[in-house]
């Protein structure tokens, strides 16, 4: 962020999510990886984009909620 790299903070972003994922903080995981789209989608950076929201619906599909996990893909 201090150097104003934003793609880099998008991926950065959806990294650290990742991280919260695999300890269980889905939560946290989904509040990560909605500043990364944010990010990603402002900036026009497409092929992340599609892995946020990849990202997204692997955690809402874990939990059963196929619907919304479908509508993210």
């Amino acid at each position: 962020q201090e150097i104003g790299d934003k793609l880099g903070e998008g991926t950065m972003l959806n990294n650290i999510s990742g991280i919260y994922h695999a300890r269980g903080d889905n939560e946290t995981a989904l509040t990560y990886l909605e500043q990364s789209l944010e990010i990603r989608q402002e900036m026009g950076d497409k092929s992340g984009e599609g892995t946020t929201l990849n990202n997204i619906s692997r955690i809402y599909y874990e939990r059963g909620d196929y619907k919304t996990g479908l509508t993210y893909l």
